[in-house]
C-alpha cells in the first residue's frame, strides 16, 4: 500500500526500491525477534486439532532479479483457533524431509490434523502419527482452499508476519 501512494508531487520521496528494502528489513527484524523471544509450553495441536504449516525464505533476490533469493529458510506452524506460533530456521539452510519431520515432531502433538501445501517433503507426514491434508496452490480452480476445506491461509508469509507483530505488541 505504501508503494501505491502517489509521491510524484512531493520532493525527497523514497524510491520503490528503498521502500521494498525497508519492508524486507522490518520483516526480518520481526522474525528474528520472535525466534529469539519465543518460549514453548508443550506442543501445539492434538487429536482433532488442525495445525497449518508452511515454509518461506526470508532474504532478498540475488542481484535484484529473478526468483533466486539469498537468505534463510524458515518453517512456521500455528494451530487453528490459537495465537501460538512456532518458528524454526532450517539448520544449515537445508530444506528436506529429513530435516522437516523432526522439526514438526518437536512442536506438533501426535494425532494432529496437519494442513500443508503440496511440497513433496511433506509427503511422509501421514506415516508419523498425523493426519495430513493438502492444498494444491497450482490448481487454477482451488488454489487457496482445497475442495475439502484444507488451506494454509493463516500461516502464509504475510499472515505469519501479522501474527508475529500481534504477539510482540502483547509483550
Amino acid at each position: 500500500m505504501t508503494i501505491k501512494e502517489d509521491f510524484s508531487e512531493r520532493e525527497n520521496c523514497l524510491s520503490r526500491g528503498t521502500i521494498n528494502e525497508w519492508f524486507t528489513y522490518c520483516k526480518e527484524a520481526v522474525v528474528i525477534y520472535q525466534i529469539e523471544k519465543q518460549t514453548f509450553d508443550g506442543k501445539i495441536g492434538g487429536p482433532g486439532k488442525i495445525v497449518q504449516i508452511d515454509e518461506s525464505k526470508f532474504g532478498k533476490r540475488k542481484y535484484n532479479k529473478g526468483r533466486r533469493i539469498e537468505g534463510h529458510w524458515m518453517l512456521g506452524m500455528t494451530e487453528d483457533g490459537s495465537e501460538d506460533l512456532r518458528l524454526e530456521i532450517y539448520p544449515d539452510n537445508v530444506r528436506s524431509a529429513d530435516v522437516l519431520i523432526p522439526l514438526i515432531k518437536k512442536h506438533v502433538a501426535e494425532g494432529t490434523i496437519i494442513h500443508t501445501d503440496m511440497w513433496r517433503a511433506y509427503n511422509d507426514l501421514g506415516n508419523h502419527e498425523f493426519t495430513h491434508n493438502r492444498v494444491n496452490h497450482s490448481d487454477p480452480d482451488n488454489a487457496f482452499v482445497a475442495l475439502d476445506g484444507t488451506h494454509t491461509q493463516r500461516i502464509d508469509p504475510q499472515s505469519r508476519i501479522t501474527l508475529i507483530i500481534g504477539k510482540i505488541s502483547q509483550t
